[in-house]
This record gives structure tokens, sequence and C-alpha cells, in this order.
């Protein structure tokens, strides 16, 4: 039971079978439809040319038979049983005679008979035989009652109609009656004509039954087309259950591969990245908001000590997620080159010396008619405390320094490193900056300010940005970068973060 129950349940799920279902189901009512309707109109068509028949045979009958006749030969014999044989009259052998030509010629399946009423004392009306085209003994029909007695016949008597089907002992009928007149106008009898209508409905019961066989040989081998073809959808779409879950299992495995190496690669990419304490041991008023996107990120920081001097970098490399982790990597890895072991600390020489090591690193894998555009937006500054210095180079990222409740922008190159060689680039620029006791800094990548939310979900925007820094810039380090955190997530909303975000800060 439970195993029908399950089929019946994956039929009824699959919408290729619940169509197919639908339509067997739709031609098997519009079949009994048919069938019954066929049925019923065959019989209506039926009666109707009966009715007709009938109606035209009376009417002609009654048309020719003479109600004096008719009347004499009533007041003739008064009583049942006074005429015995029909050759005892010759007006009664006459009417009948002309009854039984009509009979014959009309293919009837029963006698022609006339019928006249006789209202007793009590008001109730009787009707009796008359004559009749197959009385060969009328001592026993001649004056006889008519014990069927429709109502139509007593309420259509002087105009004639037709009598719905009924039943008697002898089967089913349907009849049609005229009167019939005497010279002076008066209606002295009517002339009834019956068709038997139980070999019809016999022969349409047949007709119907051949029909329905028919239809059901029909509906059968249709039937067994559809369970075939609803077989061979539930085994292509189990096949198809097979295959999707071994397709989810092997994509499953995948994944967890592909998140696995990924994780992997975000504890490399925390293991190049500098230690915060390392930073603030050298800077002790400085913060860190950093939030990649994704697990790894495309944006980082660098940091050295070279002597007295502190080297900062915050980069945004070209597309964050893994791309973007890779590019970090080598970004980290030339930068290391270029400060710890040749010993350039100067920002737009280090700018020249990694930019340079980036297009080297990727021209091997491009052609000459191919442009590179991986490559980064980095900011650098060298701090030299002993001599009250700031030395910044950047490439397309800004600095920020606000003292005393006053802001002052310093703009980098309008060129990156690594790609777009469409760009007229020179060598890289290198600012001086004088710096006393609480001047602060600000370094960004470009994924705080582009970043979609409030209200009308447009940018934030470097304006906004920057009023932001001026606010919380009083603020200890700590409080900035809670304050920074909690802005971003309020500004954000339920919008998806869209890139990596990187702020960092110190204080002089």
């Amino acid at each position: 039971m439970n195993k029908r129950l399950f089929l019946i349940k994956r039929i009824l799920k699959n919408s290729s079978t619940r169509v197919m279902i639908l339509i067997f189901t739709t031609i098997i009512g519009i079949t009994a439809f048919f069938l019954v309707f066929g049925y019923y109109n065959q019989l209506k068509l039926y009666k109707d040319a009966i009715y007709n028949k009938l109606e035209g045979i009376a009417i002609t009958a009654s048309l020719s038979i003479d109600g004096d006749t008719h009347q004499l030969l009533l007041e003739k014999y008064t009583e049942k049983g006074d005429l015995i044989t029909r050759e005892q009259d010759t007006l009664y052998s006459q009417l009948y005679h002309h009854l039984k030509d009509i009979e014959v010629n009309a293919n009837l399946n029963s006698p022609i008979y006339t019928l006249f009423r006789v209202s007793s004392s009590n008001s109730q009306t009787q009707f009796f035989y008359g004559v009749n085209s197959s009385d060969d003994m009328p001592d026993k029909t001649f004056r006889d009652e008519y014990r069927l007695f429709p109502e139509v016949l007593l309420e259509k008597y002087k105009v004639g109609a037709t009598i719905p089907v009924y039943e008697t002992e002898n089967g089913y009928w349907i009849s049609a009656f005229h009167p019939f007149k005497n010279s002076e106008g008066d209606v002295v009898g009517v002339v009834e004509v019956d068709e038997k209508f139980n070999d019809f409905i016999t022969r349409v019961n047949r007709q119907i039954l051949w029909s329905a066989g028919i239809s059901v040989l029909f509906i059968s081998i249709l039937a067994y087309f559809l369970i075939r073809s609803t077989r061979k959808i539930l085994k292509n779409e189990e096949e198809m259950t097979k295959n999707l879950l071994l397709s989810k299992n092997i994509i499953e495995t995948k994944n967890k591969d592909i998140t696995d190496s990924i994780n992997y690669a975000k504890k490399i990419q925390d293991a190049i990245l500098p230690e915060e304490e390392y930073i603030s041991n050298a800077l002790p008023n400085s913060f860190i908001f950093f939030k990649p996107r994704d697990v790894v990120s495309g944006d980082f920081y660098w940091f050295s000590e070279q002597h007295e001097l502190n080297i900062i970098v915050v980069a945004d490399c070209t597309g964050h997620g893994v791309p973007g982790a890779l590019m970090s990597m080598i970004g980290t890895s030339l930068l290391s080159e270029i400060v710890n072991h040749r010993g350039i600390t100067n920002p737009g020489e280090i700018l020249d010396n990694l930019d340079t090591g980036i297009q080297k690193a990727f021209k091997k894998y491009l052609s000459d008619e191919i442009e590179n555009k991986d490559g980064m937006d980095i900011s650098i500054c060298t701090i030299d405390k002993s001599n009250t210095k700031l030395l910044y180079a950047g490439a397309f990222r800004p600095l920020i320094k606000i003292k005393n409740g006053a802001m002052e922008e310093y703009r980098g190159n309008r060129f990156p490193i690594g790609g777009g060689s469409s760009y007229k680039k020179t060598t890289f620029t290198t600012h001086e900056i004088t710096i006393k006791k609480g001047d602060n800094f600000y370094m960004f990548s470009d994924g705080f300010p582009d970043q979609f939310g409030g209200i009308k979900e447009k940018k934030y925007m470097n304006k906004q940005f920057k009023k932001l820094l001026m606010t919380i810039n009083p603020q200890p380090s700590s409080s900035k970068l809670k304050l920074l955190e909690k802005a971003f997530t309020d500004w954000k909303g339920e919008i998806e973060q869209l890139d990596d975000i990187l702020v960092l800060g110190f204080e002089i």
C-alpha cells in the first residue's frame, strides 16, 4: 500500500505525468459526455420523428372517417358483445378495412383504433374502444373500456395531441390522436395511433454499448501508452535524480575542497600581513579597520622599520577574493624585496620599483598586443620622526592629514601600479610633509566610499567619508575603529558588501 501511495505521489509530483493524466481524464470525460449526449439525442430525434409520423397518420385517418357512420354504429350496438364479428355489420367492416389499409401503408407495428368518450351521471368521463384495425373478434374489443387513460387524452380530446412515452404491461409506447366530427361539427371520437418504443430503445442500447465498447478499447489503448510513457518519464526522472545527486555530491566535494583551499589561503594571507601589535608598538596611536568582502582580500597593508624610519603601505589590488589576494601576495613579496633587501625607503622610488616588478611579473604571460590590466592602487608613507617629516607617494590613493580641526589632502599620481599601460606614466612623485606631535593621518582604499547604502541606496562617497574622519578624529584610536565599524554597518544595512574595506589611521 505504501509503495502504491509513493508511486501515486511521484506521478502527481511530476509535471509531465500530471499533464498526461489531465489530458487522459479530459478524454474520458469528453468521451463519456458524447456517449450520454448521443444516447439521449438519438432518443429525442427518434421520438420527434415518430411523433410527427403518428400525428400525421392520426390527422389523415380522422379526416377520412365519417363521424355520422361511426356514431350510427355506436347507436346500433349499445353494449359490449352486441357485435360479434366484423362481417356482421357492413359499416364496421368498411371502417375496419379503411383503418387496416392506413396501418399497412404506414408500416405501423401496432393497430389503429378509434376511441369515444362517455360522461357518467357522477361527471366522470370514460373512454371506450370503437373500431380496431386488428379486430378479428370485435365482441371482445368493441365498446371495451380504454383503461390507460392518459390525462392528455382528456385535455386535448377536441383538438388532438401527442401522448408522451408511457408504460404498459406490453412495454413502452408513444401515441398520437386526432378527433373526427359528425355532419353537425361535433367531435364524436378520436383516432389513436400507437408505436411501440421498445425496439428502438433496444437498438439504441445496442448502439450505445457498441460505441461504449469502442470507446473503452480506445481508452484502454490510450491508457496502455499512458502507463508506458509514465513509467518512462518516472524512470528518466529517477535517472536524472541519481545524476543530480551524484553531481551534487561532486559539487559539494569540490566546493569543500575549494573552501578548504580558500580558508588555507586566508591563513597564509593573515600570516603575511604584519601583526597589528607590531605596528602599534611603532605607532602607538594607530588603528586598522580591515574588512574583506570575501574570505581572502585584495586590499592589504604592509609595514617595515628601517633604522629610524617607519614605512607603512595601504594597497587596493585589482579585484577581490582569490584573484585580489594573489595580487596582494605578489605586492607584499615585491615590497619586502624593494624595502627590506634593497634598502629603498623613498615612497616614490618604492612605487617606481614596485611598478616595474609587477609589469615584469606579468610580462611573460602576456603578448605585446595584450594590455596588462592587473595592478593596484596604493599609498605609501615613510615616517621620519627624528627629522619631523613624513614622505608620501601614491597611485590613485590619497593621504588625509587632520590637525587642530583642519583637514589637508595629499593626492597621489593619477596612474596605477602595474596594469593600465594606456596611462601616460612618469616617475611617482614624493611629497614631503612636516609633522608635529598630534598630527593625524589616514590612508584608505576605495571600498568604504564606494559602498552603497542609506535610505536612497546610494554610494557613501569621498566627501561624506572625509566628514566622518573629521568627526571621529578627536577620539582615541580604539574608539575611532569602533565608530568606523558602526558607521559602515549602519550605512550598508541589508545591502551586500561590494568591495574589500581597509582604513588605516595613525597619530604622530
